[in-house]
């Protein structure tokens, strides 16, 4: 890999290893587990495998940190609606790159990135170059959605909408990218199977992003549910103007959690555990019809029978966290159920 690129990914790991300690942790345990599982399977290119995989990661997190206003662009102080439009444009940027085949005029480090990542990408015969467009044109939508709720402008999306885009987010891009890395036929026979865990993995990350997404300005409740539920955008509009420190008390407590709930207003706690339940459904309804084996089983193979680790990553890298997190919400629920009975 060129030197400048390798400076530029330990520039964008070392600012979310400081800003998102928990995704150092994922992240460098899943590379850690990779380089390992393609070594010990015989894959093909075992070092630009790990490789591509940490590029894309970094690639795509340092965009997503620019849409939800983690990390701002460098410009100079400007109002909302502006500052939107150059993210806009800068993303707009990435696709026409990627689309003219890594040559453009406003090419910068990222893009100098992206051109090593399909360099990777066509010698390891992975096709991942449409869904990486696809991706990024979900992230204009989350882009476009996002509203002023510092200064009280709320701007609403329907269900079909947020469906259409969490679908493609989620199933179509991110899942699909990473079990092409790893497992690429299991995609091709159980692709039904995995739609499901899609679903449960959007609204893990809705339900834990919540509060946050609100301080960014990202609304996750279609207004079909605000106008049946009842929800006051007045009680969404305080969330997003809440102090950091609450923010960051809900995303690492929960909903559900005593200390958490009694900020929010009823209907939203509502809306939050009918999404919990939806979210278990869909994670029960993969767990029922994979083909998978469950996770201890599959780690005794492993040590005793040298099982396929992919499906190993597929379980413990993305329904196993998604599972940990709505298994603690709901015994979270459960507990203030048993209280609120006495």
């Amino acid at each position: 890999m060129p030197n400048n690129i390798e400076d530029t990914c330990k520039r964008i790991e070392k600012y979310f290893y400081i800003h998102k300690p928990i995704k150092k942790k994922t992240f460098l345990t899943a590379i850690k587990s990779l380089i390992i599982f393609f070594k010990l399977y015989n894959y093909s290119y075992p070092k630009e495998r790990t490789s591509i995989f940490r590029l894309i990661y970094i690639y795509f997190r340092d965009i997503d940190d620019i849409i939800d206003g983690d990390k701002i662009l460098e410009t100079s102080n400007l109002n909302f609606d502006e500052y939107k439009k150059i993210v806009k444009e800068y993303i707009n940027e990435r696709i026409i790159y990627i689309k003219n085949g890594c040559t453009s005029k406003t090419s910068n480090e990222l893009d100098e990135m992206m051109k090593v990542i399909l360099q990777l990408n066509e010698k390891l015969n992975l096709e991942l170059k449409d869904d990486f467009i696809k991706l990024l044109e979900c992230m204009f939508f989350d882009l476009e959605r996002k509203c002023d709720l510092k200064n009280s402008k709320i701007n609403l999306s329907s269900k079909e909408e947020i469906d259409k885009f969490f679908f493609r987010y989620y199933y179509e891009s991110c899942i699909k990218i990473a079990v092409k890395l790893t497992s690429p036929n299991y995609l091709s026979v159980e692709s039904k199977n995995i739609k499901d865990l899609g679903y449960a993995q959007r609204i893990y990350f809705n339900l834990e992003d919540f509060f946050e997404d609100l301080s960014f300005g990202i609304i996750n409740i279609p207004y079909q549910d605000i106008r049946d539920l009842g929800i006051n955008e007045q009680s969404l509009i305080n969330i997003a103007n809440s102090q950091k420190n609450l923010i960051n008390l809900c995303k690492r407590k929960g909903f559900n959690d005593p200390n958490v709930s009694k900020f929010i207003d009823e209907p939203i706690v509502y809306w939050l555990n009918q999404q919990l339940d939806l979210g278990i459904e869909h994670l029960k309804t993969y767990q029922k019809n994979a083909p998978l084996r469950t996770i201890t089983s599959v780690e005794n193979e492993l040590l005793f029978k040298r099982s396929d680790f992919s499906e190993i990553i597929l379980r413990m890298g993305i329904e196993r966290g998604t599972n940990q997190y709505l298994s603690k919400l709901k015994k979270q629920r459960d507990k203030q159920n048993v209280l609120n009975r006495r």
